[in-house]
């Protein structure tokens, strides 16, 4: 199931390495739920990884989309929603 995840992890990893060699790093805080960061937690215990690097990796293919099909699945996310927005409004 996780197979593919895995792959690509192993591959953002060695990325992530190669990027971090004579590159400065900034670190980042954000505030999630408790119960975000216990599912978070999980997912990278699966996947046998960080919560960190799984947040990395998760940047990583956003900033790697290209600019279109970020719009489409922002499109997509927000028709699909909308009668919730909507109603939360």
């Amino acid at each position: 199931m996780y197979a593919n995840i895995e792959h690509e992890l192993r591959l953002y990893r060695e990325y992530a390495n190669q990027l971090s060699k004579g590159n400065p790093m900034t670190a980042l805080t954000i505030e999630i739920t408790d119960d975000r960061m216990e599912q978070l937690k999980e997912k990278a215990a699966k996947l046998g990884i960080t919560p960190e690097e799984l947040v990395r990796a998760g940047i990583e293919e956003l900033l790697m989309q290209s600019d279109m099909s970020l719009k489409a699945a922002i499109d997509h996310v927000l028709t699909k929603n909308t009668e919730l927005y909507r109603r939360l409004s």
